[in-house]
C-alpha cells in the first residue's frame, strides 16, 4: 500500500491508537493504509509545540491548509493544446514561457471565480447552469459550479450561439458601455445603475 491522504475519522484514529502500544504498522493495518504513511502523517503533521505530540484536529487543519495552496493541475485539453501549438509554432516559445503564460492565466481565473460566486450566490436556488466560453479565466469552473449546486457547461469554439443569453445581454450592454471601455473608468455607482437596468428590463427568452 503506498501512500494515500487520509480522513479525519482515520486521523482520529491515529491519535487514538497512537497512544497505546501499537507499532506504526500494526495503527496502518487497523484503518487501512501503510506504515509508511502513517511515519508521514505523524512526521508532517504532529505538534511541534507539544513535544511533538499527534493530534487529529491539528493534523487536520494542516492537511486543509496545504490543499488550499497547492498547485492544482488542470486537465490538458484539446483547447490548451491548440494554444501551446500555436504559441510554439507563430510565437516560437519555449516549455518554460508557456508554462509561465499558463500560469499567469488558471492566477486570472482565481479572481473571476470569487466574483462569480459572490454576485451569483443569493440566486443559488434559480441558477441551474451555467455556459462559458473556452476562455482559460474559467479553469476554475468546478469551483463554481460546487458552491452555485449548477452544472457547468462550454460552449464549442465559434459557437456563440450556444450561449445565447451572454451574447444578448453583451449587445445590451454595449447601448451604455461601448466596446472597448475600461471597465476600471466607470464608477461604482454608475455600473450599479447599469445592471440595476439590464436585470430589471423585460426577457422574452426569460418569459419575463
Amino acid at each position: 500500500m503506498g501512500y494515500k491522504h487520509l480522513t479525519r475519522e482515520q486521523r482520529y484514529t491515529i491519535e487514538a491508537l497512537f497512544q497505546t502500544p501499537m507499532s506504526l504498522r500494526e495503527i496502518g493495518e487497523v484503518i487501512g493504509v501503510s506504515k509508511g504513511t502513517i511515519s508521514r502523517e505523524i512526521r508532517r503533521n504532529c505538534d511541534m509545540r507539544g513535544h511533538h505530540r499527534y493530534r487529529w484536529q491539528l493534523a487536520q487543519k494542516k492537511y486543509e491548509r496545504r490543499m488550499k495552496t497547492r498547485m492544482h493541475f488542470l486537465k490538458f485539453s484539446d483547447e490548451m493544446k491548440r494554444t501551446v501549438r500555436r504559441f510554439i509554432v507563430y510565437g516560437q516559445y519555449s516549455p518554460e514561457q508557456i508554462c509561465g503564460r499558463f500560469r499567469l492565466e488558471g492566477k486570472e481565473a482565481a479572481p473571476l471565480a470569487s466574483t462569480s460566486i459572490e454576485a451569483l450566490l443569493q440566486y443559488k436556488d434559480k441558477i441551474h447552469t451555467i455556459t462559458a466560453d473556452n476562455g482559460k479565466e474559467f479553469a476554475r469552473h468546478k469551483e463554481i459550479a460546487k458552491r452555485l449546486d449548477a452544472e457547468f457547461y462550454f460552449a464549442r469554439p465559434y459557437h456563440s450561439w450556444e450561449r445565447g443569453a451572454n451574447e444578448n445581454i453583451n449587445g445590451l450592454l454595449r447601448q451604455y458601455i461601448p466596446k472597448g471601455t475600461d471597465f476600471s473608468e466607470p464608477a461604482d455607482e454608475k455600473i450599479a445603475e447599469i445592471e440595476w437596468k439590464l436585470n430589471s428590463r423585460p426577457r422574452k427568452s426569460l418569459g419575463i
